[in-house]
């Protein structure tokens, strides 16, 4: 859902990163590859903090990685909190504002919220998936 917290803005150019977000990527155990993918997924980013997610295929090819290496580093960022699926959007992925926020930084807490119910359902999911094995 495009303009979910911002009005008017279409293509964003930039993103922003609080000291907060910058200090916790640093206690990250995030690989290389974790990084690369991060960094692609943020060139990706709009204006309400989503990213729309090609098929792994056609990433691995943009930024040199495996479909195997692709979802081992989704797996990593959204275990260390950095992204989750946008449970509005399909194919969707949502970046923790904690860590990187593009548009407005009046709506950093909206997003926040945002995230963190996107992420506890997330844990929801895993936790079913966990207790059917």
């Amino acid at each position: 859902m495009s303009g979910k917290f911002q009005k008017g803005l279409k293509n964003i150019n930039w993103y922003a990163t609080k000291t907060e977000g910058a200090e916790e990527l640093s206690k990250t155990f995030l690989t290389g590859s974790d990084f690369r993918l991060l960094f692609y997924l943020l060139s990706k980013i709009n204006d309400d903090n989503q990213v729309k997610l090609d098929n792994y295929e056609n990433i691995g090819n943009e930024i040199g990685m495996t479909k195997t290496t692709i979802k081992k580093s989704i797996m990593n960022l959204k275990a260390n909190k950095i992204i989750a699926k946008d449970i509005e959007e399909v194919k969707t992925l949502f970046i923790n504002p904690t860590f990187f926020y593009a548009g407005n930084h009046k709506q950093v807490e909206e997003k926040q919220k945002f995230f963190d119910k996107c992420y506890t359902e997330y844990l929801k999911n895993k936790s079913k998936m966990t207790t059917k094995k």
